[in-house]
């Protein structure tokens, strides 16, 4: 997407279409933040407004909607157009949808701190049996502290009468079983 220095639309291309909604023909002119800022946004205008006036770019998530009124997050990245002066004259922005990406990585968050929090040893191991991370209640259950077991093989936990056992198990989860 280009805009001129006002921030109104120039330049509209097939992906912008495809995010949006909206062809080239409905946005031409018009000023890119009544397009896609959802209601309630004029920040995201005196943002944009600032880091134009400020021959600034801009990379980060933004709040905007599309056509049929869905709000969802983008990733935008703004640079601004000079002119052959070095004139600011406009600014390109090209943005992309991460709403999955960023509701994936909130829901990792928010089951990190239920692991953290819990009172059980939960201890992530890889197929070669070797530890890759743990929450702190290890201390409490095995008397190690998560960085003392990171990187260590397993069995280091496994009563030796139960290591056949684990074996079996390794084994099952190596084969698919």
């Amino acid at each position: 997407i280009a805009t001129d220095r006002s921030g109104r639309i120039q330049y509209w291309n097939r992906a912008a279409q495809d995010l949006y909604g909206y062809t080239a023909q409905e946005v031409s002119g018009r000023p890119l933040i009544d397009v896609i800022a959802p209601p309630g946004a004029e920040h995201l205008a005196v943002e944009w407004s600032a880091r134009l006036g400020a021959n600034e770019s801009y990379a980060g998530d933004w709040q905007v909607r599309d056509k049929a009124g869905r709000i969802f997050t983008a990733y935008v990245t703004l640079t601004s157009v000079l002119d052959d002066q070095g004139s600011i004259v406009g600014a390109v922005g090209v943005s992309y949808d991460v709403s999955l990406q960023r509701e994936t990585e909130a829901r990792a968050r928010r089951l990190a701190a239920i692991v953290d929090g819990s009172n059980d040893a939960i201890i992530e191991v890889g197929l070669d049996r070797r530890v890759r991370h743990t929450n702190t209640a290890v201390e409490q259950v095995f008397g190690y502290l998560p960085e003392e077991l990171i990187g260590r093989d397993l069995e280091l936990l496994i009563p030796e009468d139960r290591t056949a056992e684990m074996a079996k198990l390794v084994e099952s989860i190596l084969t698919g079983r």
